[in-house]
């Protein structure tokens, strides 16, 4: 409990025929870690390293392909996940019994399904970018003669002849008498413009001049906010916007109809493209494998690390897997062993602790066992709330029986277990049920009395600096402690003067 798990080192040597089905059943046990070998040590013991499988370019290929339908289909999914699920992260799966198929089944199971659903995804998807840049360009198009969609003007007559220069737009009304007067200026007064429809902030006008003065008008429209129109066509407005709205509501329909379509295929076919891709990557993770490996013309060598209490078991897998052709070299309690933290079970939720500072190295102490009493401790210490205690308490196996499945919140909600209990302990400690609420309004007692069980009474018996002195004393012995425990560590790995340094000397000061 206060060290990582003790490790084993088993070096093995097999028939190259035997690799496959070693590397197989190693990998579904998932109890062990493969050392990959280095260079150097593979020339001095003679050794070359491991061929490859000559399937992993095809399965990255088709994991690949797997992975880019599912990024297709992901926005038609339809999920049923609540606001607390994705706050979460938590997506609901349905899991299914593994059963193991041989890498050329699957490779050919993969590439004919996912041939299908490419030729009936990618069409579909393109199709509809199609209809939905379409929409988008037709609603465009709609909405800038929204003002104009009374006008039973033709379009037509706004362009530029071999003599004329005609424009229609939008301008806020407030600066139609300013554009007039600087066109007056700049034209000469040698212009048409005509109000179409007048409304309280933006207007329709029409502007007509002489072909040579279309940049000086445009120069004038410009400084005054003005919006040309343009859109063209055989018919007048108001029949274009009519035909822009049933074009738009036909355009809406169809991609209803395809995202519908699509929606059906996610649903059809998104829990098999998840299969394949986990099929896939497993056989992937396999596959990469043998880049661990060394070996010879015959024989393959390799070197695993495996739980000492898991030793037993990795070894029949060996022999069973080698047909007991092999030969083994065991050893416990090597200081390189990787760092596995094996703590009990009401202990493992709080490894994560652990891990978001550092892994401890090999044989050195494991902090989990005292880092989740601190975390409890401290957290009751501070919130010392009984009722808010009894809130977290319950949302904490509320969290565990909805979400058994997902271990990830089933340990934050063990986590918040122990701290909900922490925080009862210490709101009853110190008189806290939702602040004075209890004794105050609903006991109605005044600030001389509290409330008899309560052993730091901070508020009604002026018990704040005892409080005080509670809290530096809890944070001094988890000082001296954890650096007694820093001594410990470093004395047991034989570095005295490290341990004098960094943790006795804060011993001695303090």
């Amino acid at each position: 409990m206060f060290k990582p798990a003790q490790m084993t080192n088993i070096e093995c040597i097999v028939e190259n025929s035997c690799k496959d089905s070693i590397v197989r059943a190693l990998h579904i046990s998932g109890e062990t870690q493969l050392e990959s070998i280095m260079e150097e040590e593979m020339k001095e013991k003679g050794l070359m390293k491991a061929v490859s499988s000559d399937k992993t370019p095809e399965i990255t290929n088709h994991l690949s392909r797997a992975k880019n339908l599912i990024d297709v289909l992901k926005p038609y999914v339809k999920t049923k996940s609540s606001f607390l699920d994705e706050m979460l992260g938590v997506e609901e799966t349905q899991q299914k019994p593994y059963c193991y198929m041989e890498c050329e089944k699957l490779l050919s199971d993969a590439d004919d399904i996912l041939s299908k659903l490419g030729a009936q995804i990618y069409p579909a998807v393109e199709g509809l970018e199609k209809q939905k840049a379409e929409l988008e360009t037709t609603s465009s198009e709609k909405d800038s003669i929204l003002l104009l969609k009374d006008l039973n003007i033709y379009a037509r007559h706004f362009k530029e002849t071999d003599y004329l220069y005609s424009t229609i737009g939008v301008i806020p009304t407030d600066n139609i008498l300013e554009a007039r007067k600087r066109l007056d200026e700049k034209l000469e007064k040698i212009y048409l413009l005509t109000i179409e429809s007048s409304g309280k902030d933006k207007s329709v006008v029409s502007f007509h001049c002489i072909k040579e003065k279309r940049l000086d008008l445009n120069h004038v429209l410009a400084g005054a906010s003005y919006d040309p129109v343009k859109v063209q066509g055989e018919k007048t407005y108001r029949q274009l916007y009519a035909d822009y709205t049933s074009k738009a509501d036909e355009l809406g329909k169809t991609v209803g109809e395809a995202i519908s379509n699509l929606e059906a295929i996610a649903c059809e076919r998104m829990r098999a493209l998840l299969e394949f891709e986990e099929l896939l990557s497993n056989e992937l993770a396999r596959a990469k494998a043998y880049t661990h490996l060394a070996s010879t013309k015959n024989t393959t060598y390799l070197r695993i690390w495996v739980p000492q209490k898991r030793k037993q078991k990795i070894l029949s897998i060996l022999e069973s897997a080698s047909n007991g052709l092999m030969v083994l070299s065991v050893s416990d309690d090597s200081e390189d062993a990787p760092t596995l933290l094996d703590n009990p079970a009401p202990l493992k939720p709080f490894e994560m602790f652990t891990r978001l500072f550092s892994q401890p190295k090999y044989n050195q102490l494991d902090p989990t066992a005292m880092t989740a009493p601190s975390f409890v401790i401290f957290f009751g210490f501070m919130l010392g709330d009984a009722v808010y205690g009894m809130m977290i308490l319950f949302a904490s196996i509320w969290l565990q029986q909805k979400y058994l499945k997902h271990m990830k919140v089933v340990n934050f909600a063990k986590i918040l277990f122990w701290c909900g209990l922490s925080t009862i302990v210490f709101g009853i400690a110190t008189g806290g049920f939702l602040g004075d609420a209890l004794t105050k309004y609903v006991l109605g007692r005044d600030s001389s009395e509290g409330l008899w069980f309560v052993l730091i009474d901070p508020l009604y018996k002026t018990n704040a600096i005892t409080l005080l002195a509670v809290a530096v004393g809890i944070g001094m012995i988890h000082t001296i402690f954890g650096n007694v425990l820093g001594i410990f560590d470093k004395l047991s790995a034989g570095e005295k003067k490290k341990a004098l340094q960094e943790n006795g000397s804060w011993l001695i000061m303090g």
